[in-house]
């Protein structure tokens, strides 16, 4: 990434005095663009109808008073973040073609490549489809879009395909890999017909550590079945990340 930086034409990603002050910053956005499966013409195409809608405000400036003909502070940050995004679209670019000319691909390219190819060839497609038709889908609260695209792709063989899937919803807070809880509930959306099985049974904490999760996630319904006393948990403050450890 630093060589496509320096060799990119880039404003504001590349700025005086700290060329690479963006640089990871830059590669953590691609990655999450990669795990949601947004390809690089694609966020240029998100980038660009971003860029028209914002040119179609009709007070993006001031019409009269000392500032006349200026644009409003309000807009101008939001102008700031498309520009930062189109140079970020050239940055993508450059970074595939880098990994492509050099036959190299990285983490989340594994998942992304594999949806896009299943969307372009269908007969590839098709040999997978009849290949597997039944689907477990584990810890599917870590899933993120490109995942559940692939599993969409493969399960749309049938009307009714044979998917069985085991997650916990409260888990998707963390965002692992991209997960979120709107891809959690994705298939609870697209499968209308599927039985939902609710487990009410804790087999790993004791009723007090449910109770206290359950009082700060305000839902709950978990009953304890580990088998370990209960004991008070004790309750600290810290006025920082630092502190804490």
């Amino acid at each position: 990434m630093e060589e496509v930086i320096v060799a990119s034409e880039l404003s504001i990603l590349r700025p005086f005095g700290d060329t690479f002050y963006y640089l990871r910053s830059a590669l953590s956005t691609i990655n999450k663009l990669k795990q949601e499966g947004v390809s690089p013409e694609k966020f240029e195409e998100i980038v660009l109808d971003e860029e028209k809608k914002f040119a179609l405000i009709d007070d993006l400036y001031y019409d009269k008073g000392a500032h006349l003909g200026k644009m409003k502070g309000k807009y101008q940050d939001m102008r700031k973040h498309i520009n930062k995004n189109k140079e970020l679209a050239i940055l993508y670019y450059a970074y595939q073609k880098t990994l492509r000319d050099r036959k190299l691909y990285d983490y989340s390219d594994m998942i992304m490549e594999v949806s896009s190819v299943l969307e372009k060839d269908s007969n590839f497609l098709l040999t997978l489809q009849e290949k597997y038709q039944y689907f477990l889908i584990d810890e599917h609260q870590d899933t993120n879009n490109a995942q559940n695209r692939i599993i969409e792709l493969l399960a749309n063989f049938f009307d009714n395909p044979n998917v069985f899937m085991v997650g916990d919803e409260k888990q998707a807070i963390f965002r692992f890999q991209g997960a979120s809880l709107e891809n959690f509930m994705y298939f609870k959306n697209r499968y209308r017909g599927a039985k939902l099985i609710t487990l009410t049974n804790n087999y790993r904490s004791t009723q007090v550590i449910l109770n206290l999760a359950t009082s700060l996630i305000k839902k709950g319904g978990l009953e304890a079945q580990a088998g370990y006393p209960d004991k008070k948990i004790p309750l600290y403050a810290f006025n920082s990340n630092d502190t804490e450890t």
